[in-house]
């Protein structure tokens, strides 16, 4: 390494059995021994639970929303899948079904009962992750007042408009900025990764707004105080070619939202067909 530089190296390795392990990594030939080993815990379970919520689910399943969604979670792995997903609809989606869960994806879903908003801001507040990916369905006016409602805003940007790419002669299609995906998880997508997530093609969009939350509800507060607040500022993961969010984030309490600006399905783009 030169000074000042930095490098990753990745280890694969095969744990025998579901627990808690430690695993450490040691630097052999390092002039500085006292820190020249670390270490660390890792969980291995038998699989993440999620819960797909299919908004537009049909007769034939390839058209449905959850279909390429499931078809990835399922392919992670057929002995030890890494996802364990679920499919129900919106109505099925209660309080008790959330308990056994790690994550939810709202897939196109038009709205929710306020029963139903409770349940999945507790559930996110505790440690739960939501991803909301909508589409033709989903009532703006319904997902921009329902989940905000309350002592702070559950959803990290609201539903504007749609907008459609006009495929004009002589203009580049709609894709997706390669160096808008700057977080460290993301950046294995970008085009020097020689993946092709990136060139996914939209045909349409949701325009998102990512939401201005006034400074004395994000001020830090001591931990444990009952003052300190359940969400941060929302950032913008990645954006399209024409500069429109692609997908907005947001801490809620222990967990956290992502919101999309397109379904996951084949409708609106092609991204079910990218790696």
């Amino acid at each position: 390494l030169l000074p000042d530089g930095e490098s990753q190296v990745e280890f694969e390795h095969v744990f025998p059995s579901e627990g808690s392990f430690v695993v450490g990594v040691v630097l052999e030939d390092d002039p500085l021994p006292a820190d020249k080993r670390a270490e660390a815990v890792i969980v291995v379970t038998s699989g993440i639970p999620a819960l797909i919520v299919d908004g537009d689910a049909r007769l034939d399943e390839i058209r449905s929303e959850s279909f390429f969604v499931k078809s990835v979670f399922e392919a992670s792995g057929r002995r030890s899948p890494w996802i364990q997903g679920k499919v129900v609809r919106p109505d099925e989606l209660n309080e008790g079904l959330l308990q056994s869960q790690k994550v939810v994806l709202l897939c196109n879903v038009p709205r929710l009962s306020p029963e139903q908003w409770t349940a999945l801001r507790q559930f996110v507040a505790e440690g739960g992750g939501l991803i909301v990916a909508p589409g033709d369905r989903i009532d703006p006016v319904h997902w921009n007042s329902v989940p905000n409602q309350g002592e702070s805003p559950l959803l990290p940007a609201r539903f504007d408009a749609t907008e459609a790419d006009t495929q004009q002669v002589g203009r580049e299609p709609v894709t997706i900025q390669s160096e808008s995906l700057e977080m460290s998880w993301l950046r294995r997508f970008r085009r020097e990764s020689g993946v092709d997530f990136w060139q996914t093609r939209f045909s349409r969009w949701w325009v998102l707004s990512p939401l201005v939350i006034p400074e004395k509800e994000v001020e830090a507060a001591p931990a444990g105080s009952p003052e300190k607040p359940s969400s941060v500022q929302p950032d913008v993961l990645g954006r399209l070619t024409n500069g429109r969010p692609l997908m907005v984030a947001m801490s809620h309490g222990e967990g956290a939202v992502f919101q999309l600006a397109v379904p996951l399905d084949a409708d609106w783009g092609t991204l079910p067909a990218r790696n």
